[in-house]
Parts: structure tokens; sequence; C-alpha cells
């Protein structure tokens, strides 16, 4: 099943920033029917390639319920713990992911590449010894973006009773279900495909969190 729940369009309105700025996202997304529950946003640092325990949830934001129609907000999080952060991958190119769930399903994940270097070309030649984080900045590469989504249960179906059928009918059932199979197979991977989520469009009206 197709997703139910598009981004349209995410800008990050404080970028390039110093490494101890905060995070400033305005997120537009369109939803394709009224969804009872709420969406769960995350924004994630990548603090190392090599290992996910490094990683730092920035925020976390609940928005719902969510009603037909196009919606933006802001999610405003704070700077990755230094601290947390190996000291040999503080300095390079690193990722940002912004994920959304449905009923504690992940079915968004993007994914952003990050640059963190020193702000003046004296400091990029000659690294201080120990590294000075007030002197850092970042910069998200909003232009290479990767998007993926992934296939959830977005509500609970009632079972459905089965009554007896002659064989003929049966087979013929089979048939039909197997042709509804393919053509769903060809619609969830057209999805799937798409990458570009920031083409402009109308002003859409904000969310009430």
């Amino acid at each position: 099943m197709s997703s139910r729940v598009n981004v349209v369009k995410v800008d990050f309105l404080n970028n390039p920033a110093k490494f101890t700025d905060g995070f400033n996202v305005e997120i537009i997304f369109e939803a394709q029917e009224d969804l009872p529950g709420d969406l769960e946003w995350e924004l994630t640092y990548v603090g190392t390639p090599s290992s996910s325990e490094k990683d730092q949830v920035l925020e976390t934001i609940l928005i719902g319920p969510i009603r037909e129609g196009r919606h933006k907000f802001q999610l405003e999080a704070e700077a990755p713990k230094p601290e947390l952060i190996p000291e040999d991958d503080v300095i390079g190119v690193t990722a940002l992911l912004l994920t959304c769930k449905y009923n504690d399903q992940q079915f968004l994940k993007i994914g952003y590449f990050v640059s963190i270097d020193y702000t003046t070309e004296e400091l990029r030649e000659n690294r201080p010894e120990e590294i000075d984080f007030a002197q850092l900045e970042r910069c998200v590469k909003e232009e290479d973006v990767r998007v993926h989504y992934n296939i959830i249960k977005w509500i609970e179906e009632e079972p459905i009773e089965e009554e007896p059928i002659e064989e003929n009918q049966n087979q013929e059932d089979e048939n039909m279900e197997k042709e509804n199979q393919e053509n769903e197979a060809v619609e969830v991977t057209s999805k799937m495909d798409v990458e570009d989520v920031v083409a402009e469009e109308p002003e859409p009206q904000s969310v009430e969190e």
C-alpha cells in the first residue's frame, strides 16, 4: 500500500550555522486522508558512521490527529552534545536523519550529509590540538538528499469471515487476488522511487501542535 503521508518540502532555516547552534527545520507534508493517530517526527545526528550507538536523537515531536490535506510545522532541536561524539569524527562529513512514524511504525526516512569544519582558513589549515567547538561550522547539504518510504499498516483491518464458495468461483477469486497484488506492487515501487521532495507547492496551512 502506498504512503498516506508524503513530504513535500524540508527547509533548514538556519543553514549553515555554528556547530553549537540548534536546528530549526520547516517541514511541509501532505496527508492523503484523515489520520486519527499522531505522526512522530524525529531528528537524529549521526555521531560516527562506525556505530549507531553514537547517534543522538536531537528532538522528537508528535503531530496529530491529522486532517486530509497539506500541513506545515517547524521542528526545533538542540545541537548535538560534543562529548558524545568520538573526537576523530567531529570534523569532516557525517549525516542527519529525519524520520517519521505512525502507530510505532517507521514509514519515512530522509538522510542528509552534513559537513563540519572550522570557520576560518587559518584554523582549517592549522587545527588546534584541542577541538574548539565554538569555532566550528556545520552545513547541511540540502541539495543531496536521500528519501526512503517503507510500507506499513496504516489501519487495523477487521478480520473478514470467509463464506463457502464453489471450486470454480474459488479459482476465479484467486486469479483476481493475484492480479490485484501485482498492481499494488507496481504502485508501491513507483512511490518508493520518488526522491524529489522539494518541488514548489502552494502555501499550506500551519499545523497546530
